[in-house]
């Protein structure tokens, strides 16, 4: 993963958060794709290993009912949810599918940032691999 760009999938139905997260984050280095669609999204996941920049709602789906979609086709992917909801019991629900990050709209571009990196080093770390040193024979 090291060689390659660090890609991001932000899934938003507000152009403007698209936009904003993709300018924001393309600047630090980021290979960042947008969407407002569940299916495309689905389809990007399957062709790109990373993390997500979820809104709590696209194409008429909940975050709650597109992460187990998710997960089916890449299971260790590190989502960040998005919502302008205030409503606790839609954070629970979403926060047991296993997120990352469950993060309040408006978007703090500098919080996002961070998330994201911290999410990349978490990704990291379940992807090294342990080889332990061989014995001399």
């Amino acid at each position: 993963m090291a060689s390659e760009a660090k890609t991001i999938i932000v899934a938003d139905s507000d152009e403007e958060v698209r936009k904003e997260l993709f300018f924001r984050l393309s600047t630090k280095g980021y290979e960042v794709k947008t969407t407002d669609s569940a299916s495309d999204l689905i389809r990007e996941v399957e062709k790109t290993s990373g993390i997500i920049v979820l809104d709590v709602e696209l194409s008429g789906m909940k975050a709650y009912e597109m992460i187990p979609l998710v997960k089916k086709v890449n299971p260790k992917l590190p989502i960040i949810v998005m919502s302008a909801s205030s409503s606790v019991e839609l954070a629970q629900k979403i926060r047991n599918e296993g997120i990352f990050f469950y993060a309040m709209k408006p978007i703090d571009a500098d919080e996002i940032e961070t998330v994201v990196e911290g999410a990349f080093r978490k990704l990291e770390h379940e992807t090294a691999r342990w080889e332990p040193l061989t014995s001399r024979e």
